[in-house]
């Protein structure tokens, strides 16, 4: 009887619950959403009798569509492939190396959402090797987007004319939140697996120019202006005053939020240049593979072997960079990426002289990836599609100035103890074509 009352008070609890949670969830499913509002105001168009007097209705209508098409394209997911190839054969010895990376993502302002994948593989006389490997998920996050309407709803229709407003798209772009997990692999460096899960912010600055195919744009959706506390109305004035009558204050919020990051957008992804610094905190662990080299000892060259242990850092990450694009189809980018200490500054490894005294190898414990990319894009100035092809020639070196590495047990002819190391630079060159979809 009491399990029964206890399993009867249960079942009660449950349909308590359900009642609390099911009246508010369907209220929220059942809310029109930014895309059902933009949409229903764009259909109003055909209630108009666009005469002279309401022509400006013409261009306020277009900049909505185009305002509904960069919100939806905020939530639509898209992708890159990218390939490399190359090869070199002869009867009896043949090098093949190709390059293959896939990147998807989501949004650009407030957030955005990546996922890339990247490998290099090398086929030499039918054997295969796997060289690079690189798996990164990334989120970045622009924490200030209500000041961004508060900005709005501020500025004057005589602000909005001069396009001031391209200047306040720069504040809020100011300051952004990042972070990301990445798995990367490289033989050449002797690097098994290193895993790395970052967190910081990103201090960057924005061109006032933009790019030619998004002024159009920009001017596209600048006819659906911001204004009092009627946040969008044409210029006309008695197609204002028809608006007015018709936009219910939902409408009028769903249409300022969406014109908001749509003029954010235009400005983060076709700005002439942009450049800033990235700071953040690493976590790293890094399992290196057997260290192989071959010393003189004497006049005898000698294979040594030494196999590291899995190590486990805190570190700091600095990333500055720099963006160059005067059109939509040329883009120039250089990002220099340091990894530095945080408290042990230095890498040292302790062994023995001949004479039995003590020997260190110290080294200040810092990385380098640098990054110089310059790509062409080929389009035929389609909006309607998503498609792009490019091509681009990439450089990339790979610097560890302390590098797993380790004494011996032989010494050279001053008695100093024999030190094995794995490399410490990697120059990667590739020739890409890109596909976008």
């Amino acid at each position: 009887m009491f399990n029964r009352s206890i399993a009867v008070l249960f079942d009660l609890r449950l349909v308590v619950l359900f009642l609390l949670f099911k009246v508010p969830l369907l209220a929220l499913a059942q809310e029109p959403t930014t895309t059902d509002r933009l949409e229903r105001v764009i259909g109003l168009q055909q209630g108009f009798k666009l005469t002279a007097d309401t022509l400006a209705l013409r261009a306020y209508f277009k900049g909505l569509k185009a305002i509904k098409k960069s919100w939806e394209d905020q939530r639509q997911m898209t992708g890159k492939t990218t390939i490399g190839y190359n090869g070199d054969f002869q009867p009896g010895n043949d090098l093949f190396k190709m390059f293959g990376s896939v990147e998807l993502s989501r949004g650009s302002f407030p957030s955005q959402l990546r996922v890339a994948a990247g490998v290099a593989i090398t086929l030499q006389n039918g054997e295969f090797q796997e060289n690079i490997s690189e798996v990164r998920i990334s989120y970045d996050y622009h924490p200030n987007v209500s000041a961004a309407t508060s900005y709005a709803r501020r500025d004057s229709l005589e602000k909005v004319r001069k396009g001031t407003s391209i200047i306040k798209e720069r504040d809020r772009l100011r300051w952004e939140n990042f972070s990301y997990l990445s798995r990367f692999s490289d033989n050449f460096l002797n690097i098994e697996q290193r895993y790395e899960l970052v967190l910081g912010r990103v201090l960057a600055w924005y061109s006032d120019a933009l790019q030619e195919k998004v002024v159009k744009k920009e001017t596209q959706i600048g006819k659906v202006l911001l204004h009092d506390t009627l946040a969008v109305r044409p210029v006309n004035r008695i197609a204002r005053a028809m608006m007015a009558d018709t936009l219910s204050k939902d409408d009028l919020e769903a249409i300022r939020e969406a014109h908001n990051r749509a003029k954010a957008t235009l400005q983060k992804d076709g700005s002439k240049w942009r450049t800033g610094i990235l700071f953040g905190v690493m976590g790293e662990v890094e399992r290196n593979g057997t260290v192989k080299d071959s010393l003189f000892v004497g006049d005898v060259l000698t294979a040594f072997s030494y196999a590291p242990e899995t190590t486990m850092r805190l570190r700091f990450e600095m990333r500055p960079f720099v963006r160059w694009s005067p059109t939509h189809r040329f883009t120039v980018k250089w990002n220099p990426y340091f990894v530095l200490p945080t408290w042990d500054m230095t890498s040292i490894v302790t062994g023995k002289t001949l004479g039995g005294e003590e020997y260190e190898d110290r080294r200040y414990d810092w990385r380098l990836d640098s990054q110089f990319e310059v790509s062409i894009a080929m389009d035929n100035d389609d909006d309607a599609s998503n498609k792009e092809v490019s091509m681009g020639l990439s450089y990339r070196v790979l610097y560890d100035h302390a590098p797993a590495r380790s004494f011996t047990g032989a010494y050279d002819e001053r008695g100093i103890p024999l030190l094995v190391s794995s490399p410490d630079v990697h120059n990667i060159v590739l020739l890409k074509f890109t596909v976008a979809i």
